[in-house]
C-alpha cells in the first residue's frame, strides 16, 4: 500500500532535513508513526500504572514526614559525619529509601517494555523533526518556522496550517518537486 511506502520513505530519511516532503508523506508518517507508540505503551501500561502508583506514595509520605526526617536527639551534630550518621539513623529515611527501592525494582522487572516504549518515542521524535523540516521546505520555507509553535494559542494554528498548505509545483530552493518522485 502506498501508505506504508510513504512511511517506509520518512523513516529512512530519519536524520536528513534536505529535501523536500509532500502532503501525503507527512500525513502517512503520522498516522503509521503513532501505532508503534501505542503498541508499546498498552504493553508498558502495567509498569507505568505501577510506577506511578509507587512514585505518589512516596511523594505522600516524603510530605508527611519532613519534619521526622531530621534528628530529634538534644545534641547538634558539628560535622557532615555527624549529619550523615543521624540522617542513616532516622526511621523516616529508612522508609524512604525502602519506597525508593520498590519503584526501582519495579523499573527493573519492567525494563524491557518500558525500553521498547522509549526507542519508540525517540524514533518517532527524530523522525518526525525531519519530515516536519522537510515539509515546510516544500512550501519554500525555512525549517526554523518548526519554531512558530512555540508562539502561545495560535502558534500550534499557525504551524498546522503550515503543514497542510500546498507545496511548490516546480523545484524550489530545497529541491525537486516530491510528487513528481
Amino acid at each position: 500500500m502506498k501508505i506504508f511506502k510513504l512511511y517506509w520513505f520518512s523513516f529512512k530519511k530519519s536524520f536528513t532535513t534536505r529535501g523536500r516532503a509532500s502532503r501525503s508523506e507527512f500525513v502517512a508518517f503520522h498516522l503509521i508513526g503513532l501505532i508503534p507508540i501505542a503498541i508499546c505503551r498498552i504493553i508498558a501500561l502495567p509498569a507505568i500504572h505501577h510506577i506511578t502508583q509507587q512514585s505518589q506514595q512516596l511523594l505522600a509520605y516524603a510530605i508527611s514526614n519532613v519534619t521526622h526526617i531530621l534528628p530529634t536527639q538534644s545534641t547538634k551534630p558539628e560535622t557532615i559525619q555527624g549529619i550523615a550518621n543521624a540522617l542513616s539513623n532516622s526511621p523516616a529515611i529508612t522508609m524512604f529509601q525502602q519506597k525508593l527501592g520498590a519503584i526501582a525494582d519495579t523499573l527493573y522487572q519492567h525494563l524491557l517494555p518500558l525500553l521498547f516504549l522509549l526507542m519508540s518515542i525517540l524514533a518517532y521524535v527524530t523522525t518526525s523533526f525531519s519530515v516536519t523540516v522537510r515539509r515546510l521546505h516544500d512550501g519554500n520555507l525555512s525549517g526554523y518556522f518548526y519554531l512558530v509553535q512555540l508562539i502561545p494559542v495560535i502558534g500550534v494554528v499557525i504551524f498546522l496550517m503550515l503543514m497542510f498548505i500546498k507545496g511548490t509545483d516546480s523545484p524550489n530552493h530545497y529541491g525537486p518537486n516530491p510528487q513528481q518522485d
